[in-house]
């Protein structure tokens, strides 16, 4: 069975084989088409999709699984991929975790600073951001706060980091120099 045009479900409707999923990456015919997932995110999305599966019997229970799981998926890739319109970044896999790192120069305060957000993969795919002010006058306590209130796209919540850090540059607050 296919999902979406981009997953192959592998169902046994008596339920004594736990179903398996396999990415098929899409052709996109027209621009509004959605884009075929990088390799390191299909293969994150799809390992993590079928452990989950593999605990499931139940093949209506499956369906909801990869429905749910494979929309907040596309969520994540979006975001992703708006993210390194503004900001070049790595994605990479490590202790079944995705990892986006994105490098953010703030030229006006000569700084650089890294942003990763991390992607458990988990049923709910549990997000979480890790920061590291590499060089230059970014108080690292601005940063961590800025993206702690921050709910929304990625691309937007970085983008409001770099203003919350320049506000506070302006408005005569102290900040820490970071040398790393």
């Amino acid at each position: 069975m296919l999902y979406l045009h981009q997953l192959k479900l592998l169902l046994d409707p008596t339920g004594s084989a736990s179903p398996a999923v396999e990415y098929i990456s899409p052709i996109p015919l027209r621009a509004s088409d959605r884009k075929p997932l990088p390799d390191p995110q299909a293969q994150f999305f799809i390992s993590s999709l079928n452990s989950l599966l593999a605990s499931e019997s139940n093949p209506k229970q499956a369906l909801k699984t990869v429905s749910s799981y494979w929309t907040a998926a596309m969520e994540i890739s979006d975001n992703i991929r708006q993210l390194n319109v503004a900001y070049p970044n790595d994605v990479i896999i490590l202790n079944q975790q995705l990892r986006i790192k994105a490098t953010v120069l703030v030229k006006e305060l000569r700084s650089k600073m890294e942003v990763t957000f991390v992607i458990a993969g988990d049923r709910e795919l549990t997000t979480g951001t890790e920061v590291r002010v590499v060089y230059g006058s970014v108080g690292e306590s601005v940063v961590v706060r800025a993206i702690r209130e921050w709910e929304g796209g990625w691309n937007e919540g970085v983008k409001a980091v770099v203003e919350a850090c320049l506000k506070e540059r302006r408005r005569g607050g102290r900040v820490v120099g970071v040398k790393g």
